[in-house]
C-alpha cells in the first residue's frame, strides 16, 4: 500500500465547535465528518470531572483540525475562544458559516477557508468539506509549532495552584491564569533576570507570548515597575507585560512604551474579573500594541 494511500484511509480528528444555537446545523457537520471518517470531539465530550479550561486546550492541540459552525452576526464568546485556540496553537482551521454571517467574521478566522451553507446545499456542505479534509490531511502532520513541551515542563514542576489555598499573591494569580487555561512558569529565568510569572495564553499566538507578569506586594513605584518589567520583555523578546500590586487603590490602566504594552492592576481587580473579562484586558492590550505600530 503507498504512502498516499495511507494518508486517504487513516482517521484524522476535528475539534468541532458551535454555539447551542447552532446545535442542529453542527449535528448536520458531525454527521458528514464521520462519514470521512473523520473522529469528531466536540466540548460536550470532555471528561466531566476535568477542569474544562485544560481539557479544552488539550482537545484542540490533539485535533488534527478545528471546524467552527457559525450562524447570525453575534457568535458565541466561547466558540470564539476557541477558534482563537485554533488560530494562536497554528491548528487547521475551518469555518462552517450560514450565508448571511459570512461577512461578519472576527479578524482571527478571517483567513481560514470559509464554506457557505444554507437550507438546499447539503450536497455542496460534504463536497466542500470533504475536499477539505483531502486536503487537510498532509497540514496536519507537518505543524511547525508544538506546544505539547510547555504543557509537560509545566506539568513537571507540579504546578497544581489553588488560589484560595495560596498564601501570596503570586501564587493566586498563577492560579487564577491556569485556571483560565494559559500555561504558566513562575519565578522563571529570563537571561539573567526573574520573572514573578512567565504566562502562555494559546490564543493570543506566538507573536504576543508570552506574557510578562510581576507583582508588587506594597509599594507603588509606577515608573520603576514599568521599567524593570520593561527590561524583561527585551530579553524575552515579548511584547506585553502586566504589574499587579497588592494595594486596592491601584487604577487599572494601559501603558505603552515604545510598542510595548503594559496593563498595570490591583489583586483586588484581577481575581474579580470574570475569565472573558481577563481575556478581554490582554485582548485590548494586544490591540493596543498593533494599533501603536
Amino acid at each position: 500500500m503507498s504512502e498516499h494511500t495511507t494518508q486517504a484511509h487513516a482517521q484524522i480528528t476535528c475539534f468541532l465547535s458551535s454555539a447551542e444555537r447552532d446545535s442542529e446545523m453542527a449535528a448536520e457537520v458531525r454527521s458528514i465528518l464521520a462519514t470521512l471518517n473523520v473522529r469528531v470531539q466536540t466540548v460536550d465530550d470532555l471528561p466531566s470531572a476535568s477542569s474544562v479550561s485544560s481539557s479544552l486546550l488539550t482537545a484542540v492541540l490533539s485535533a488534527d483540525f478545528v471546524c467552527l459552525v457559525l450562524s447570525g452576526t453575534n457568535p458565541s464568546p466561547a466558540v470564539m475562544y476557541e477558534a482563537g485556540l485554533a488560530a494562536g496553537t497554528q491548528r487547521p482551521l475551518v469555518v462552517v458559516v450560514d450565508s448571511e454571517a459570512g461577512d461578519q467574521l472576527a479578524s482571527d478566522i478571517i483567513s481560514a477557508p470559509i464554506i457557505r451553507h444554507g437550507p438546499t446545499a447539503g450536497k455542496v456542505l460534504r463536497d466542500s468539506l470533504a475536499a477539505y479534509v483531502d486536503r487537510v490531511q498532509p497540514i496536519a502532520v507537518q505543524l511547525t509549532v508544538n506546544w505539547d513541551p510547555y504543557i509537560e515542563r509545566i506539568l513537571e514542576k507540579g504546578h497544581s495552584f489553588s488560589a484560595s489555598s495560596e498564601r501570596t499573591i503570586a501564587g493566586r494569580v498563577a492560579g487564577r491564569l491556569t485556571a483560565l487555561g494559559a500555561l504558566v512558569d513562575r519565578e522563571a529565568r529570563i537571561g539573567s533576570r526573574m520573572a514573578d510569572i512567565v504566562a502562555t495564553i494559546p490564543t493570543l499566538g506566538s507573536a504576543f507570548n508570552p506574557i510578562i507578569i510581576e507583582i508588587k506586594s506594597r509599594s507603588y513605584a509606577r515608573e520603576a515597575s514599568i521599567r524593570q518589567v520593561y527590561a524583561l520583555l527585551q530579553d524575552a523578546r515579548a511584547r506585553l507585560g502586566m504589574i499587579i500590586y497588592g494595594r486596592d487603590d491601584v487604577r487599572t490602566e494601559v501603558e505603552i512604551v515604545d510598542q510595548f504594552a503594559f496593563l498595570l492592576t490591583s489583586e483586588s481587580e484581577f481575581m474579580g474579573w470574570s475569565d472573558e473579562q481577563i481575556l478581554s484586558q490582554i485582548t485590548r492590550l494586544r490591540n493596543k500594541v498593533v494599533h501603536s505600530a
